[in-house]
């Protein structure tokens, strides 16, 4: 049975966005391999940017609603290993959706003029639960005295580097450290980075 003709526009436009970026994207070469006329976009989205917007919208959802299925952000563990789970997911969703991440790194690192500012204001709003859920999970780290609150800002930005050159290897390069290592390489960063060795792990 074929697909319907607007989540097939929909896939086929993620590959081109994806590989080829949106300025080489080509409505009407969408068109010829859908199958459909050119109105059939239109009627569905409005326009190319109507189509990259619906698309980066679906990747956006698919991506808050696997992180609200975790079961680390409720749970009564300590601060400093909600935050561990919260690498790992990132990492984990890199590694099993790494079209997804490329899709989401190439459209923050190289914003397409056209939709720069549109854009700039659909990832702010976009990442809100993201934003929250870490604020959270940092907040307690406070609440614990495992940060000082002078430094909970920068401790914040160290982490979401830390996170974001994880991923980036693992979507781009294909290397994503094991399980087994993970434990090893969080609990130096921790230590090191956002601790900066005052309080001891145990």
């Amino acid at each position: 049975m074929s697909k319907p003709k607007k989540e097939l526009i929909l896939e086929l436009a993620y590959d081109s966005f994806v590989e080829k970026g949106y300025e080489n994207t080509n409505i009407r070469q969408l068109c010829q391999m859908a199958g459909v006329e050119p109105p059939t976009i239109y009627y569905y989205f409005q326009s190319k940017k109507g189509l990259f917007f619906e698309v980066a919208e679906n990747l956006n959802e698919k991506h808050d609603s696997l992180l609200k299925a975790q079961s680390f952000l409720d749970s009564k563990t300590e601060p400093q290993n909600k935050l561990y789970e919260l690498f790992k997911f990132n990492l984990h969703y890199a590694r099993d959706n790494s079209k997804d991440t490329k899709f989401f790194l190439r459209y923050s690192l190289f914003p397409p003029a056209e939709i720069a500012e549109e854009l700039s204001s659909f990832q702010q709003e976009r990442a809100k639960f993201r934003n929250e859920t870490e604020k959270k999970l940092f907040d307690e780290c406070l609440e614990k005295k495992l940060i000082a609150e002078n430094r909970l800002d920068f401790v914040r930005n160290i982490f979401d580097m830390f996170t974001a050159n994880h991923c980036y290897d693992t979507a781009m390069f294909g290397y994503c450290p094991s399980d087994e290592e993970l434990p090893g390489i969080w609990k130096y960063f921790f230590q090191y980075k956002i601790l900066e060795g005052s309080h001891p792990l145990k």
